[in-house]
């Protein structure tokens, strides 16, 4: 019996947005790490990834196949079912074949819960650049969820995932914790991405800026890392220079295990003390967030007198 079941819902409508201001700051481009993003993408002035990433923020399913430990016929029931987002759980040279595949038949995210080789991320270099349909997420993504888009992908399969108000980005940190605690408070997650490490073809900065992006349903965002990010940083710094006046800015809060904390105090990211400080802070800016949407000053709204339906008068 082949172990690569289906996981499958139609999905909605798809749709890209404008994505020129997700653009990095050009400040970003000399970090030599950002230069390396190129393997993958090629030229990195315009972001497809993130526009990729932004078509998934849909109320209604994604069409998604999982390649469990039997990949004998991934390619055929790739072919046969076109998924939007493919998710590979095997490692070694099976994960590049698959990957390999998804490339070809352009499946728009790659999601790669398994590490890859030194000589296989070459191999997937050669393959996957700048005019390739497919954004990869990964290697070694331990979760990728967009509830409210029916994408549930964790190598820690949780029940806990919730349609709800909430990004979580987690690099070389476990979110379970922050998940399962906010599940239970009811604030629910936009999305989720869990990354074992900063290498491969996803990096965090490319996470928030679709999280900050008007697309997305993320209303607060919390970073759980090992220390500063200054690309992250810097797309948070320009995000809110850029933001115009009167409009809602949305807010990050972080978890550090080491490093500067006033780097992330000076791009405006509030740095908690705790994961339990970090959930509360988080609900009283969802607290905020609802006292605001529920507040109209009348004076602002125009009223128009419409007389009732058959009155002639």
């Amino acid at each position: 019996m082949r172990s690569i079941s289906l996981v499958e819902s139609l999905a909605g409508s798809l749709r890209l947005a404008n994505h020129s201001s997700l653009r990095p700051s050009i400040s970003m481009c000399g970090n030599p790490r950002y230069r390396s993003l190129s393997r993958y993408y090629g030229d990195h002035s315009s972001n497809r990834f993130t526009s990729t990433l932004k078509l998934l923020n849909m109320g209604e399913g994604v069409k998604t196949l999982r390649i469990g430990t039997d990949t004998s016929a991934a390619r055929e029931l790739i072919e046969e079912k076109l998924p939007y987002v493919c998710q590979i759980e095997v490692d070694g040279d099976e994960t590049l074949d698959v990957i390999t595949t998804c490339i070809d038949l352009k499946v728009p995210v790659i999601l790669v819960a398994g590490k890859l080789t030194a000589e296989g991320n070459k191999k997937v270099e050669s393959v996957l650049t700048a005019q390739s349909m497919s954004r990869l997420v990964g290697p070694g993504c331990r979760t990728f969820a967009i509830p409210s888009a029916g994408i549930r992908s964790a190598v820690n399969e949780t029940e806990d995932y919730i349609p709800g108000r909430l990004g979580i980005i987690a690099v070389e940190a476990d979110a379970s914790t922050i998940i399962k605690t906010t599940a239970k408070d009811g604030m629910g997650h936009a999305a989720i991405f869990e990354l074992a490490s900063r290498e491969g073809g996803t990096y965090s900065w490319e996470l928030l800026q679709w999280m900050l992006s008007d697309s997305s349903k993320a209303e607060v965002i919390c970073i759980l890392a090992k220390n500063a990010d200054t690309e992250t940083l810097a797309v948070y710094k320009r995000y809110v220079q850029a933001a115009p006046e009167n409009e809602y800015i949305k807010k990050v809060f972080a978890i550090l295990g080491d490093g500067d904390e006033k780097l992330w105090e000076e791009a405006g990211i509030r740095v908690a003390n705790d994961e339990g400080h970090l959930v509360e802070l988080i609900r009283k800016e969802l607290e905020i967030i609802d006292k605001k949407k529920a507040t109209v000053d009348k004076s602002e709204v125009e009223l128009t007198d419409i007389p009732p339906a058959g009155n002639t008068n």
